[in-house]
């Protein structure tokens, strides 16, 4: 009786231990060591918004360490900045060591941040002040051209064996999140079935799941889509029939949008008589800044806001990845056409697939009369 007890006691000793040993989960750390570096202060930020700062850290002798909290922050693309002496931001960029070569050095501003540790270092009265980073696999990832290059669903093997060995990934994750409206439904439900458990917990994950189950089978669009008007109503996306709709999707906060109104106003004064009907589909999830853009820009056609309970519906149903985008969409609710992104030539373009599309429905109306 005693040995067993004695034994338990131990084992209970040797549990505590071994708990004590462990780092704590998810721990999301970043050290560096940068000498000749100006300031006390390193901040570290959201490369793609490196202007707020998420945290900071006292740097004394060059060294500097952030520990971020994983129940507030997933690994994201990261930049360290500090501010110079007339307290300007100033970002320190990272050396691209997949890219780097003999002849040349590659760097950037960002760089992936992972669960466990990430180390930067280097000497910043360096020529271009550019520092490097230990190698890791999510950086290995991010810096690797060739992913940007096959990422997509015409090369759907190459990314499915991309996760298949990286399925701890952050990067490919959001990656499979940025380009989610370019693959099939049962396309993107595979991919996410190759992640790890624990990365499907992540916010991106259940994001492209949604957006999976609302993908169309075909591209024929519901009889109703319900959304919000200009004049604090809801109405139907389809309560009319045209024969031809063009769906403009926007927001207020995006300038390429903005810079393409006055270009659907002359679209609209050549076809407002032809039986085209233009619709603004805002994604705005500020619906004061959507009726303050609405208001300032004066477009004479229809405008609808998403509601933000249907946002992730309404993407997956017309595939938008990214505003502008414009949606052409027969009367039978068929996507015909679609434009991705704002230029000069897009108005041309506009033109000829409107007149062309007009021509043949007018052929096909003739030959149903005979």
């Amino acid at each position: 009786m005693l040995t067993s007890v004695r034994n338990y006691y131990i084992f209970f000793l040797i549990v505590i231990f071994l708990s004590c040993q462990k780092k704590t989960p998810g721990e999301i750390i970043l050290k560096g060591y940068i000498t000749n570096l100006t300031g006390q202060k390193i901040y570290i930020t959201d490369a793609n918004d490196w202007e707020v700062f998420i945290d900071s850290a006292l740097c004394k002798n060059g060294k500097f360490e952030f520990a971020l909290d994983t129940s507030k922050y997933d690994p994201f693309l990261a930049s360290i900045c500090y501010l110079d002496k007339r307290g300007e931001i100033k970002q320190i960029s990272v050396i691209n060591y997949k890219r780097t070569n003999g002849k040349d050095t590659f760097a950037n501003t960002g760089f992936r941040l992972s669960f466990g540790t990430t180390e930067i270092s280097g000497d910043h009265n360096d020529r271009f002040h550019r520092v490097s980073l230990k190698p890791n696999s999510e950086n290995d990832l991010y810096f690797d051209p060739k992913i940007e290059n096959y990422w997509g669903p015409k090369n759907i093997s190459s990314v499915e064996r991309a996760i298949f060995r990286n399925p701890q990934s952050y990067f490919l994750l959001q990656k499979t999140h940025q380009t989610k409206h370019l693959f099939q439904k049962a396309q993107l439900k595979k991919l996410l079935s190759l992640f790890d458990e624990k990365i499907l917990l992540s916010p991106y994950a259940k994001e492209i799941d949604g957006y999976a189950d609302f993908i169309l089978e075909n591209e024929q669009l519901p009889a109703s889509i319900i959304l919000n008007n200009e004049h604090s109503g809801m109405s139907d996306l389809f309560y009319d029939s045209p024969k031809l709709s063009m769906l403009v999707f926007w927001a207020s906060w995006c300038g390429p949008c903005r810079m393409e109104i006055p270009q659907l106003k002359s679209l609209y004064a050549n076809f407002e008589q032809t039986g085209i009907v233009i619709k603004s589909i805002s994604i705005d999830e500020d619906s004061l800044n959507w009726k303050k853009a609405v208001k300032e820009e004066k477009m004479p056609w229809q405008q609808f806001l998403i509601p933000h309970k249907d946002i992730i519906k309404i993407k997956a149903q017309f595939l938008i990845g990214a505003v502008p985008t414009v949606v052409f969409v027969s009367r039978d609710r068929t996507i015909v056409k679609k434009f991705v992104g704002f230029s000069e030539k897009n108005v041309e373009e506009y033109k000829y697939f409107i007149t062309e599309y007009l021509t043949k429905d007018s052929v096909r109306r003739e030959l149903r009369q005979e």
